[in-house]
């Protein structure tokens, strides 16, 4: 089996497992639950969504904090502390091993974001239509009050829709989905390389759960939009324009890689001292 067979082999393993499957499986409900009134205005006008909700989705306070909950729930795991590792590790090495664990949560995040952008799709089935726009729907409710007369809950912003393609957008929250959940899986392995898994799940709860602290506390301090991560979808967070959200995802993506790093270095010198004790790992 060469390297890279064996690596889609370990995310399968990891990631299609019924651990995961309820975990999207409630996401999809969440997304259900909070696109009804979308789903009701498609019925009243007779007009059909685009398949483009994924953007408007994870600018919403609730489901990016359940996305950071669930992507917790899956890197429970970390870090992958299994009895028959010790026989990976000792053919392999520490060193591989630890590259191939850090390639293990590259690749689940990028599942994990793949599967919410089908959800977002599936979501509004059958009221959806294949157009390249964003579509008669999300642009009544950024210009109407449509969001209030159908309850819906996801806000639509109208500078989203003017600033950037369907496209573009989609492919934006998604990298940031992505990147933010590699840097999670990567914090809570550390967390777990030196203490336990049970404090490194501790640790990946209070990261996501920063989202709800951001959304109540941001209008007086706005520094906490800084130490909020999975907030970090949003977009137009603070009224940005297409200028303002690529320049500050810079400057975000700048500190998430030198959380990295330093997460990074520390797994590489923890690697070499620590006695592994995979006993307690599964106790």
């Amino acid at each position: 089996m060469t390297r890279f067979s064996h690596f889609i082999s370990e995310v399968n393993r990891f990631f299609f497992c019924p651990k995961v499957y309820i975990a999207l499986l409630f996401q999809f409900a969440l997304m259900h639950f909070f696109t009804s009134g979308i789903r009701a205005l498609s019925i009243e006008s007779g007009c059909k969504s685009s398949i483009w909700l994924f953007p408007f989705l994870f600018g919403y306070v609730y489901l990016q904090l359940t996305h950071g909950l669930i992507t917790t729930y899956i890197f429970s795991s970390v870090p992958f502390m299994e009895r028959k590792e010790i026989y990976t590790i000792i053919r392999k090495g520490r060193k591989r091993w630890l590259a191939d664990a850090y390639a293990k949560i590259v690749g689940v995040s990028i599942l994990i974001a793949v599967a919410n952008e089908l959800m977002s799709i599936l979501v509004m089935l059958p009221y959806i239509s294949l157009e390249s726009g964003w579509g008669k729907i999300y642009k009544t409710i950024a210009l109407t009050d449509a969001a209030t007369v159908f309850d819906i809950q996801i806000s639509v912003p109208y500078l989203l829709i003017n600033q950037f393609s369907p496209f573009e957008a989609t492919l934006n929250v998604m990298l940031r989905m992505i990147i933010l959940s590699i840097t999670l899986g990567i914090i809570m392995f550390t967390v777990g390389l030196m203490s336990s898994g049970l404090v490194a799940v501790i640790t990946g709860t209070c990261f996501s759960g920063l989202v709800i602290i951001k959304e109540n506390l941001a209008y007086c301090f706005p520094w906490i939009r800084y130490i909020s991560p999975f907030s970090w979808m949003d977009i137009v967070d603070n009224n940005s324009n297409r200028a303002g959200s690529y320049a500050k995802w810079n400057g975000y993506l700048l500190l998430l890689s030198c959380i990295v790093i330093l997460c990074v270095a520390i797994d590489v010198h923890q690697i070499r001292k620590i006695d592994f004790n995979f006993i307690d790992e599964e106790e």
